[in-house]
């Protein structure tokens, strides 16, 4: 018997979702009758344990909302549900029990959920253990926040591709979801930092601490042989008279005139950041002098333990309801309400 299984027969509710009515025990004897000895994955069979693990999110969550106490069994067995919403009402009830080592793992495994609600419910457990509570130095809430809120977002994000990073991931990293977001994605793995750089400065690209990364752009904008040099390419001084009259442009209407990006402001500073270096992937021009556009900066991680690779970016918001029909739409709205009928549990 599957755990969601057993905790249905522990729960013995039943759960109103999207206008059907669903009993665990009903839908248990269902899933024992028509699924015995067949892949769990069959379309029939995945249907049934979706059901039933819909219904006992809803039983889960009739208990956690009236107070009572959930045995400990009950909750790490829904943690490994394969309905993210049960995965929220499970964790949602983590912070009411005392903390094995088991748990540990299970809500460090859950920070790097791709549904962004299994990682905020993650993230309210942190608290609770002293060994977590610093993975929350890494947590995407340190530098920046999406439009949406997490904790009703049910739809899983994707790992960013090749093209949305400028460069390739590096064979073998793991993407932390938690520590990821809309100004950054953050890859780890155990190879060594000077390995990693390797990888990435080939073809002869430069890799910088922040002082030179820094230095160098100042540099560059101010030294008056460097822009004399670059005048003479008619293409360069074509450049440097748009770029001027943008500046006059803004100087005009009040604006702030921008310099460079500072590309190591999410980085330099950080908890646990050790050692950063920048490999410049891409660069652009302003008044006729080159600056860095997109680095890749790689750290040994003291919070993770491992090689951190980070990718600053601004990538927008994303589409929480991207690719979904009008069936799924209505699951969605279904969980949302769901979950919004739990009650915080208190420290």
């Amino acid at each position: 018997m599957t755990s969601s299984l057993a905790l249905a027969l522990l729960l013995g509710m039943s759960f109103s979702i999207a206008g059907r009515e669903l009993d665990p025990q009903v839908t248990l004897d269902r899933y024992r009758k028509e699924c015995s000895g067949k892949p769990a994955a069959s379309g029939a069979c995945r249907a049934l344990r979706e059901d039933l693990e819909w219904a006992t999110a809803g039983a889960l969550r009739a208990v956690l909302s009236s107070g009572e106490a959930v045995n400990p069994r009950v909750l790490r067995a829904a943690a490994h549900a394969d309905l993210p919403a049960l995965r929220v009402v499970a964790l949602r009830g983590f912070p009411r029990m005392e903390f094995t080592p088991e748990d540990r793992a299970l809500v460090q495994a859950a920070l790097d959920d791709p549904v962004p609600a299994v990682r905020a419910a993650a993230k309210a457990c942190l608290w609770k253990d002293r060994d977590l509570m610093r993975l929350g130095d890494r947590s995407y809430d340190a530098v920046g926040k999406t439009g949406f809120a997490d904790a009703s977002r049910l739809t899983p994000d994707s790992v960013p591709t090749e093209k949305e990073l400028g460069a390739p991931v590096y064979p073998g990293a793991a993407y932390r979801y938690f520590a990821s977001g809309r100004q950054r994605a953050l890859f780890t793995t155990a190879d060594p930092p000077e390995k990693v750089l390797a990888f990435y400065a080939q073809g002869g690209k430069k890799t910088l601490t922040a002082d030179e990364l820094r230095r160098g752009a100042s540099q560059q904008q101010m030294d008056p042989q460097a822009m004399a040099a670059a005048m003479k390419d008619p293409a360069a001084m074509k450049r440097f008279m748009e770029d001027l009259q943008k500046m006059q442009a803004m100087a005009a209407s009040g604006q702030a005139v921008q310099g460079p990006p500072d590309l190591t402001r999410n980085v330099e500073g950080q908890p646990g950041v050790e050692g950063a270096r920048y490999v410049v992937l891409e660069q652009s021009s302003f008044m006729g002098m080159p600056y860095p556009t997109r680095v890749v900066v790689v750290w040994n991680d003291k919070v993770y333990g491992k090689t951190a690779i980070d990718f600053p970016r601004d990538a927008g918001d994303p589409d929480p309801h991207a690719g979904l029909d009008p069936g799924q739409m209505q699951k969605l709205q279904a969980a949302k309400d769901l979950l919004g009928q739990i009650r915080p549990a208190g420290r």
